[in-house]
């Protein structure tokens, strides 16, 4: 560009000596001197008028064309994770643009297999090295015409930082919504996407073991052409899995191959005998989102055990996460199974301690009121059999692919996810079966939010934590998720996942907000694995 327009000048300082010799030397009388001069002033005017028009003389830049594919529009159903269960309502890309916009937990809950991707380029060296953006850059030549120049090279990652989305399963039912989320999360410098490809037993992927989302198109397998598109635009892939959440409540009709068609008995049942199989929507209290499985029973380890690891046998993932790894309450877990092996180990009944308490209570055994032993023993065999899944899943995945990270989202406050939730993700941390978790701070507050995530943090040694943000609850202005960007990295986490992207997905300023602020810069993702961590 610099050379070109270096001619243009040469050229006009040429046309200036030739007009001053005419001017001294002709008789302008004459008409073909008049013409001479003329022509001359239209070339001069024409190159002042070029120069002027800004084509990038004082950067020897040329304008960028901003090549992008239109959004997939649907509807998206935005699902609160597991924090609280509430629900909020609301074209083919070659190679993504990965650069800034000009200007979502996980619910937490949500076909052809063609081929399911199983070579890539590094993501970590495509991140160091700098990847090419086949970006069309124009300029206009001398005859007004564009001309094309070739690919730009994109300055190398320098940062290391997890930047993820959380990708509610509704975002997955078109090439077109598939395309929009890795093309938004490109632009915004995100390296990594949680994309939800199973929530109630039905599968966004080609499975022998879980139904097909009847949403999803046929001859469309959502994750494999997920993974290519991530791929090539230097984006990580974590297929999130919605562990015991099943089904619908209050549908008793389902696929073929629907678990709960096949073993609606392995639903979780509650302490007054009710399977939540039978719920309706009104029985469930705001614990529920669906059906439940019961971790207790042998058959629900297996397969969500085989879910996993089918996932990760046909893909190229970079990762797979549970959600709603957990019970909903105290209250949940009285399937006849479980009751029977905690009567096994001590000898009895736990449902009695919820029916005939008088009989316990007041009796000391070896020093300690047998009520409280047994509850409390009930409790811990109830957190047991939750981390036995985990422990099952992470030792089976590390076996065929030990570079595919096991990660988990976690309710932000571990004593009340032990206490409640009989989820003890600290034990996993420090057992070595998650490689990181993610503890949901959704909090607005960014004080309650530091809390959470110090305590995480020192829970999780080896950086072996992210920062979940709740930006589905901080959508009235962008510096609220800024905050605890800056707070997440401040306490020394290894990044942050945002839930979710279907709750920014229209909000231009939002992105643009993230993408000149806490994610000016590209990132690489650090390896997210224990041996990487340690």
């Amino acid at each position: 560009m610099r050379q070109f327009i270096d001619r243009i000048i040469r050229g006009l300082d040429q046309a200036s000596s030739e007009l001053r010799n005419i001017v001294t030397g002709s008789n302008l009388g004459n008409p073909t001197h008049r013409i001479a001069v003329l022509v001359v002033l239209f070339a001069i005017a024409g190159g002042v008028l070029y120069i002027a028009a800004g084509r990038g003389v004082e950067q020897g830049e040329p304008a960028m064309v901003e090549v992008a594919g239109g959004p997939g529009a649907e509807e998206a159903l935005i699902e609160k994770p597991s924090t609280g269960d509430a629900t909020i309502k609301g074209p083919a890309i070659e190679a993504p643009v990965v650069q800034r916009p000009a200007v979502e937990g996980p619910a937490i809950e949500g076909p052809a297999l063609g081929k399911a991707v199983t070579e890539k380029p590094s993501i970590k060296e495509a991140a160091t090295e700098g990847a090419v953006r086949e970006e069309a850059a124009t300029e206009v030549s001398a005859r007004g015409e564009p001309e094309t120049k070739g690919p730009v090279m994109e300055e190398p990652a320098t940062r290391e930082e997890f930047r993820g989305l959380w990708v509610v399963r509704t975002s997955m039912q078109s090439q077109e919504s598939v395309e929009h989320v890795i093309d938004k999360a490109a632009k915004s410098n995100f390296n990594a996407i949680l994309v939800q490809v199973n929530g109630r037993g039905e599968a966004y992927y080609e499975s022998d073991i879980v139904p097909k989302m009847p949403a999803v198109p046929e001859g469309f397998d959502p994750l494999a052409f997920c993974i290519e598109k991530a791929h090539a635009a230097g984006i990580e892939v974590h297929a999130w899995i919605n562990a015991f959440t099943v089904g619908e409540l209050g549908r008793r009709d389902y696929h073929e191959m629907h678990i709960l068609s096949r073993h609606p008995e392995w639903s979780l049942v509650d302490l007054n005998e009710v399977s939540t199989f039978d719920y309706t929507q009104g029985m469930a209290r705001g614990e529920l989102v669906s059906v439940m499985l019961d971790p207790a029973i042998e058959g629900v380890k297996e397969y969500v055990r085989d879910v996993f690891l089918e996932v990760v046998t046909k893909y190229d993932v970079d990762g797979v996460h549970f959600d709603y790894i957990r019970y909903p309450g105290k209250r949940y877990g009285y399937s006849q199974e479980a009751r029977d092996k905690f009567r096994e180990l001590t000898g009895y009944d736990p449902l009695d301690l919820v029916k005939k308490p008088a009989e316990f209570q007041g009796t000391v055994v070896d020093g300690v009121d047998l009520f409280d032993s047994l509850s409390d023993k009930w409790n811990e065999f109830r957190r047991d059999q939750v981390t036995e899944v985990v422990r099952r899943v992470y030792q089976d995945v590390k076996k065929i692919k030990p570079d595919v990270a096991v990660s988990c989202a976690v309710f932000a406050n571990a004593d009340e996810a032990y206490d409640l939730r009989l989820q003890d993700w600290r034990k996993w941390v420090q057992e070595g079966i998650v490689d990181f978790v993610v503890p949901m701070a959704y909090t607005p507050d960014t004080q309650e939010f530091k809390g959470h995530i110090k305590k995480a943090v020192e829970a999780s040694p080896g950086r072996r934590a992210l920062a979940g943000v709740g930006v589905y609850r901080m959508l009235g202005n962008p510096r609220d998720c800024i905050e605890k960007i800056d707070a997440a990295r401040e306490l020394g986490t290894s990044g942050v996942v945002l839930f979710s992207y279907d709750s920014i997905r229209e909000m231009d300023d939002y992105w643009e907000a993230l993408a000149e602020g806490p994610f000016s810069d590209r990132a690489k993702a650090p390896r997210m694995i224990r041996e990487a961590l340690d």
